[in-house]
């Protein structure tokens, strides 16, 4: 299995005494929408930090050629398992690590978190618009060739990459001006599978099954909690995708900390990407105080 990562850091090489911070992305999406912030905190970060960021396993620049499509089912602990290794293969097995995860990316977090924490290697938490998920979760029961063959082809997916923006912008973003709304649209144009795994239809319906089984359980959950490092939630008040009460929840599962984004849809505008920023860094900072 292929796992393609980058890793960029403020220095010139890799220090023991770096801040280490692995970024975890979202369902249909690829590392390069993390390259903003990454920027940011290299930018403004007191001191030497670096950002490990990667596409989920089967997906992006993970996916070659030669990637066999296997009957495995894929489920959030699977996939915090490959950050897990990604980890201990960039950093070695004994790096403390600060984990940030936004949407599916939070729930593959919330697992990861699981692993590091009995090692002593969780420095701190930010999980952004995502949720614990449900106890009953009947969905998760579909076979995988459900969302392939009938629900994405039918349901979903759009004939080309413009509609399937046009389609998606209104559902995840709130208040976003158009004229922003065309430039990343532009930008998208311009290589959309470098951005989003669309056309990837295997991929699409392996992350259906993925968020559709998720659930962090109380024993999970309580460990994190034991583990008393710093959480803070990201909760979008406007999201139309996970309920804002569910990202609440998750908040009040693990006592943590929360940042509140009142105008914010599921994904962010130019301007809540920068308070995403700004919000992250201040976390970072807070947890290595």
């Amino acid at each position: 299995m292929k796992i393609y990562y980058e890793l960029r850091c403020s220095s010139s090489s890799s220090s023991n005494l770096s801040t280490k911070i692995i970024m975890i992305m979202g369902a249909y999406a690829t590392l390069r929408h993390f390259d903003e912030q990454v920027e940011y905190l290299i930018e403004h970060y007191p001191s030497s930090i670096e950002i490990l960021t990667y596409d989920h396993r089967g997906i992006g620049h993970s996916k070659t050629p030669t990637t066999i499509v296997t009957s495995e089912r894929q489920t959030s602990s699977l996939l915090a398992r490959d950050a897990y290794q990604l980890i201990n293969h960039v950093w070695g097995s004994q790096a403390p690590v600060h984990v940030l995860g936004v949407s599916l990316g939070g729930m593959v977090a919330q697992e990861l978190a699981v692993l590091l924490i009995p090692e002593q290697r969780l420095l701190s938490l930010y999980l952004g618009i995502t949720i614990r998920g449900s106890y009953i979760r009947l969905l998760a029961l579909l076979p995988r060739w459900v969302f392939s063959r009938i629900i994405l082809p039918y349901f979903a997916m759009k004939p080309d990459n413009e509609q399937m923006l046009r389609s998606m912008i209104p559902l995840v973003f709130n208040g976003i001006a158009e004229e922003e709304m065309e430039e990343l649209i532009k930008k998208w144009l311009n290589d959309c599978d470098k951005w989003f795994i669309f056309r990837d239809i295997d991929g699409c319906s392996q992350q259906n099954v993925i968020f559709q089984s998720h659930y962090l359980t109380d024993e999970h959950a309580q460990q994190i909690k034991d583990a008393h490092i710093p959480v803070t939630v990201q909760i979008a008040m406007q999201d139309k995708l996970l309920p804002p009460k569910k990202q609440q929840e998750l908040a009040d599962l693990l006592n943590a900390k929360t940042v509140v984004m009142e105008d914010s849809g599921h994904m962010f505008n130019k301007q809540n990407r920068l308070k995403f920023s700004e919000n992250v860094l201040q976390h970072i900072q807070n947890a290595t105080a």
